[in-house]
């Protein structure tokens, strides 16, 4: 299951005042029915634990400083601050859960950690013209922060309906709005200051957003298949002076440059050119281009959910947690790209099937292509690409057609973590750590690569061979747990599975193996003996000389994204089935020449068992 925004930094918040609480206060055990401590209103009106809150009907009025939390009981009122302050703890300021059109207003309240509002379940409530600020804490056990680095959750709107949130400068947070599972509300005219998230979107719909200011804090939108999506939000809001366009059933448009994050729902033909926004979400949006944007730094670069005929060309993403996501999408073509220093995935592929990836460049990430928990994908093309530095070029847990690559200096170049049916073809594989590692993966085919200096060719830990001894004793486990942790998905991998069986040839030629020892004594290019891998694997036609590996230059030279807002011809964009047929008439070519050379090998090959 998947954490949003807000669930990973709440975690963060409960280590914090775990921490705070053991270091600082004894740990009592309480009976069942004890009551919190703190200001309440109660249901009949009554107001205990301060005598600065003053009742006139269903008005009540601060008339000095209150130390909280205060946990409103009490439906129908309006409570007016005044201008004092309420200050939180206990991890709360104002308790409004399962509260109907309550009304706070003119109040400033300050908070360490937790939920400075909390609005669970609530409806019908209004907050407006308050200052809401945290106090940022440090985490535990990290040196000291250049910036705050973990404030309270503000306003935390988690099941609720229907609520006024207008006015209000809200500072020091991890999340300023989190709007979770809600619906219905009216955010507008708020300011929101330092912090990680200023408005998180998570399953929330039918909301309207307007003059909302994000100063130094982000804009999220958490993607799942199962979310709700629709909400009015215009570009009157923005992040540090920068609009942010949230655009629902648009068709025809080019998103002006200046944007500050970009989310496009049911979208067609729109253009997102030359650009550097903070993150862009795309969902169940077709035909449309992103074109010469970057994006740095972030939890996400590009998110795609059911999405389709996209072209997404020419893009910068460095430093970002994912840099492309697809999920549930296909038919996407993702060409000419930069992805590097990725901490999870350069793309992330998801449950996807028929996208191009062509003619990126992917350099230091932790997974430069792989997949997400248990979502495999089938079908997809991974062509003329550049892979150096990265932890895993490409992990395969379905099927793919991997075709003239470049691996370099990569810890492993390909790691197939179960499924079949891949072709991997025309790759040059050069000085990584392993070449190949498989794992439950069989009855994918492997010919005319180039397998020069690797410190391992191929791993599989299901093999105890002395021809592919792990890099060192528990290396292929190693490597087993961590492509699952990666995954998400238990790590009692432990003995490994079978040996994997796969074809290393294509009947007529096999690969080019440097550290291959056999003889061509009729000159032929094709080694008289097989090349043995381990057991129920080896390639029967290797090849005395290397491969040439076609260099397929990118569509379009790359240039830095500028702040022009005229749209692009799109008659530049690539077309996918163009490439498309360009990669199978590469392979229809070779398969012309393993007609032939299959016909005139038969006569005086070695038939090994």
């Amino acid at each position: 299951m998947r954490q949003t925004f807000t669930e990973v930094i709440f975690s963060l918040i409960l280590v914090l005042l775990t921490y705070i609480i053991l270091s600082f206060n004894p740990v009592d055990y309480v009976q069942a029915d004890y009551i919190v401590p703190g200001v309440y209103i109660h249901e009949n009106g009554a107001v205990s634990g301060t005598d600065k809150i003053r009742s006139d009907g269903e008005v009540y009025t601060f008339v000095g400083n209150v130390t909280g939390p205060l946990h409103v009981k009490k439906d129908n009122i309006v409570i007016d601050g005044a201008g004092y302050t309420l200050i939180g703890s206990a991890a709360r300021g104002i308790i409004l859960a399962g509260r109907r059109n309550v009304t706070v207003e003119n109040l400033r309240v300050t908070l360490d950690g937790g939920y400075v509002v909390d609005l669970e379940n609530a409806e019908g409530c209004t907050l407006s013209g308050n200052t809401l600020l945290g106090t940022p804490q440090p985490i535990p056990g990290l040196p000291p922060p250049t910036t705050p680095l973990l404030g309270p959750i503000t306003i935390n709107f988690l099941h609720s309906r229907n609520i006024v949130v207008k006015g209000n400068l809200i500072k020091n947070f991890s999340t300023a709005l989190a709007l979770d599972f809600s619906s219905g509300h009216i955010i507008t005219g708020n300011t929101l200051v330092d912090g990680f998230a200023g408005i998180e979107l998570c399953n929330t719909t039918g909301c309207v957003f307007r003059d909302n200011e994000l100063v130094n804090c982000d804009f999220y939108v958490t993607v799942y298949p199962l979310y709700q999506y629709e909400n009015d939000l215009d570009s009157s809001n923005s992040i540090d002076g920068k609009p942010i366009y949230y655009l629902v059933d648009a068709k025809e448009k080019t998103v002006p440059a200046d944007a500050a994050y970009i989310v496009l729902l049911r979208c067609k033909n729109i253009k997102i050119e030359n650009t550097r926004p903070r993150g862009i979400v795309l969902i169940s949006t077709t035909n449309s281009t992103i074109k010469r944007v970057e994006v740095t730094g972030r939890s996400s670069g590009i998110n795609l959910l059911n999405c389709s005929n996209l072209n997404i060309i020419q893009n910068v993403l460095r430093d970002c947690a994912i840099g492309i996501s697809l999920e549930n999408s296909f038919n996407n073509i993702i060409i000419s790209n930069e992805l590097s220093n990725t901490g999870t995935r350069g793309i992330c592929l998801s449950n996807t099937s028929k996208n191009l990836i062509s003619s990126n460049i992917f350099t230091a990430n932790s997974y430069a292509i792989g997949p997400f928990q248990d979502m495999p994908s089938h079908g997809d093309i991974i062509v003329s690409n550049k892979f150096a530095g990265n932890e895993f070029a490409i992990t395969v847990t379905g099927s793919m057609n991997i075709t003239g690559n470049i691996f370099e200096e990569n810890e492993v170049a390909i790691a197939f973590a179960g499924g079949s049916g891949s072709t991997i073809t025309q790759n040059m594989f050069t000085h990584n750590k392993v070449a190949l590692y498989i794992s439950g993966s069989s009855n994918n085919i492997i010919y005319l690569n180039n397998f020069l200096d690797n410190e391992r060719q191929v791993v599989d830990p299901g093999v105890n061979s002395t021809q592919i001894q792990p890099l060192n004793a528990n290396y292929g486990n190693e490597v087993s747990i961590r492509l699952l942790v990666a995954q998400n998905s238990p790590v009692n991998f432990l003995p490994p599975p079978p040996p994997s069986i796969n074809q290393w040839d294509n009947g007529a030629k096999g690969n080019y193996w440097k550290d291959y020892n056999g003889s061509d004594y009729n000159g032929d290019g094709i080694g008289d003996t097989p090349y043995r891998l381990y057991e129920n694997n080896q390639d029967n036609y290797p090849l005395m000389n290397p491969v040439e590996v076609p260099e397929i230059p990118p569509v379009m030279e790359t240039s830095e994204p500028d702040s022009s807002n005229q749209p692009s011809d799109s008659s530049e964009s690539p077309n996918a089935l163009t490439i498309v047929l360009g990669v199978i008439s590469i392979g229809t070519a070779f398969a012309g020449a393993t007609i032939y050379l299959k016909r005139k090998k038969s006569a005086n090959k070695i038939n090994v068992h």
